[in-house]
């Protein structure tokens, strides 16, 4: 099943929502990484990023409300008692925008 989800990418510098179908294989090949980390974030919120991207250097790294991050980050709505998340809305990602810093240096 489609849902919408933000999709921040720091080599790009974009934040946006995007559709598609968020399975295993779809959240490595979008995180370009083999092992994924998942971080509660504010707004009932939970975001996939690369789980070894900040040992191995081998991602972009910027900040999510000061704490470091590297690579991709997918973040979806968090839904009791289910492993599904639900999709955000143009809302959810007005409120995390003003979190993200990408890193001039890059």
């Amino acid at each position: 099943m489609e849902n919408t989800y933000i999709v921040i990418d720091p080599e790009e510098r974009t934040v946006e929502l995007r559709t598609f179908e968020l399975t295993l294989d779809t959240l490595c090949d979008l995180l370009r990484c083999d092992a994924t980390d998942a971080l509660d974030l504010p707004f009932n919120l939970i975001g996939y990023i690369d789980g070894e991207g900040a040992w191995q250097g081998r991602q972009v790294e910027w900040e999510f409300r000061g704490t470091p991050c590297w690579g991709t980050m997918i973040i979806g709505k968090k839904q009791e008692h289910q492993e599904n998340l639900l999709s955000c809305e143009e809302e959810d990602l007005e409120n995390i925008q003003p979190f993200i810093h990408f890193f001039d240096n890059y």
